[in-house]
Parts: C-alpha cells; sequence; structure tokens
C-alpha cells in the first residue's frame, strides 16, 4: 500500500514538473524572454520578445552608466508603437508613439521632457488629424484639426503665452459655423529713435484659415497725412513691413485684415490701430 502511495506521490511531483516547465515555456513566449549583448560599437542592447521570432521592445544604452538611452516598442504585429530617447529617464528629442483607440501616430518632440516643436498626428490612412507648434508645452501659433476624411474641424490660432486668439470651426460641409476672437494676432516693433528718421522694418502675425483668401492693409496717419505703407493678398501667418519714423512724432498705424471665403463669399473683417 505504500508503495502505491509513493508511487502516486511521484506521479503527481512529476505532473507538477512538467506543467511548472510548460507554463515557463509559455511565459518565455508572451514577453518575457530577455536577450542582452553589445553592438559593434560597444553599446548595450537589451531586448524583450512576444516570442522567438516577434520583437516587443529594444533599448540601446548609449553610456554604460544607462543614463541616456533610446527606447522602441511594437506591437505583435511588428509595428512601432513608442520610441524615444531618454537622458536621465526624460524624454528629449523626437517621440514617436501609436495610439490603439484612436489609431493615431503621434509625432513630438521633446526639450527635458516639455513638449518643444512640431507636434503632429496622422490617421492611419496618412491623413493629417492635427498640427502644430508647442513651446514649454503650450500650443502657440497656428493649429489644424482634420475629420479622417481630410475636412477640416477647427483653425485655431495661439499667441506666445498659449493663449487662443482666432478660433474658427467648421461644419460638415465645410463651412464655418463658429467664429471667436481677432484675426490679427499680434504686431512688433523693433526699438525705434525718437529723434532720428529711421525705416523700420516690423512684423505683423495674423491668422490664415484655410478656404480663405486673406487681405491684409497698413496705413500710416502722421500729422493729417495718411499713406497706405503695405496692400496685399497674403499666404503667410508672419508678414514683415516696413515704414518711416518721424522725428519725435507719434505715429499712428492702422491695420486692416480681410479674411473672404472661397465658397461663399462671405467676409471677415478686424482692425486695429497702434501708436508708437
Amino acid at each position: 500500500m505504500m508503495q502505491i502511495k509513493t508511487i502516486v506521490i511521484k506521479f503527481h511531483y512529476s505532473v507538477w514538473l512538467i506543467f511548472s516547465f510548460l507554463a515557463f515555456l509559455f511565459s518565455c513566449n508572451q514577453g518575457n524572454s530577455i536577450k542582452e549583448f553589445q553592438n559593434d560599437k560597444g553599446q548595450l542592447i537589451v531586448q524583450k520578445w512576444y516570442s522567438v521570432d516577434k520583437l516587443k521592445s529594444e533599448t540601446i544604452y548609449l553610456k554604460s552608466d544607462k543614463s541616456d538611452y533610446i527606447y522602441v516598442a511594437y506591437n505583435q504585429n511588428g509595428r512601432t508603437i513608442d520610441s524615444g530617447r531618454y537622458v536621465n529617464d526624460t524624454i528629449t528629442g523626437f517621440r514617436e508613439f501609436y495610439e490603439d483607440k484612436t489609431n493615431l501616430m503621434h509625432f513630438e518632440h521633446y526639450e527635458n521632457g516639455l513638449l518643444n516643436g512640431t507636434h503632429k498626428a496622422v490617421y492611419s490612412g496618412d491623413i493629417t488629424s492635427f498640427e502644430g507648434y508647442r513651446k514649454d508645452g503650450f500650443p502657440v501659433g497656428e493649429w489644424k484639426f482634420h475629420y479622417p476624411d481630410g475636412r477640416m474641424i477647427t483653425y485655431e490660432y495661439y499667441d506666445s503665452s498659449g493663449r487662443v486668439k482666432y478660433f474658427k470651426k467648421y461644419d460638415d460641409k465645410g463651412n464655418a459655423v463658429k467664429i471667436t476672437g481677432n484675426g490679427i494676432i499680434s504686431v512688433t516693433f523693433p526699438k525705434v529713435s525718437k529723434t532720428l528718421s529711421d525705416t523700420t522694418i516690423s512684423l505683423v502675425e495674423i491668422a490664415i484659415p484655410d478656404g480663405c483668401a486673406v487681405n491684409l492693409k497698413i496705413t500710416q496717419t502722421e500729422i493729417g497725412t495718411e499713406d497706405i505703407i503695405f496692400e496685399k493678398k497674403v499666404n503667410q501667418p508672419r508678414v514683415p513691413f516696413s515704414f518711416i519714423s518721424g522725428k519725435e512724432v507719434k505715429t499712428k498705424l492702422t491695420f486692416q485684415l480681410i479674411f473672404t471665403e472661397n465658397k461663399t463669399g462671405k467676409e471677415e473683417l478686424y482692425s486695429i490701430e497702434k501708436s508708437i
């Protein structure tokens, strides 16, 4: 009887060993397999694998103390789902990652862990979902948002501090249904001498919404005289212009901006004055 009991115990133990070994192999195939080696530059490479032929992630250590490394992750279909460079575990430079819920591929730029530079996302059909620029994490300048078929959702313009200055929303047919803010974002003057006449190169920043013709007119008024110093159709948000500042005389500049929708002919008119 004891001999039979011993045989049964040994059988159960053998089954447990086999099950444990199979579980170990299964776990290796689920991404727990890790390989470490050095490339031809002597840099440490750490790879994790879903299975023998499916790479899950790869980390390339650029420094021996592991303070500077490049990380790339893949899904089970081999598509890159995340990649970026980290210094002291803080992301820096270019990052690319895939978002499952929205099916968007994101492209970002970082400095010391903060978004700085172009920020963009595209749909699976390579149509841009949104694109703009960030400074220290805040949106600045033009931002454009699109549906998967390329139709416009919103056009937005932010000032240098991340405040929205102009906002335009479109309906399914591409018509503007909501407009807020002022199309003239800012005017920048260099330091102007108040004692000498001088030709001054300045800059006006304006919105350039899609589907519109944009016309800018700048008028200079000084001691009862009025001169048009700039008048043309423009297609860039930063427009340089020049004027002659008088001797100890206050000059008034009037900026007129007209957006004309290409489809409907509807106009938006914006105007501001600056005295210098």
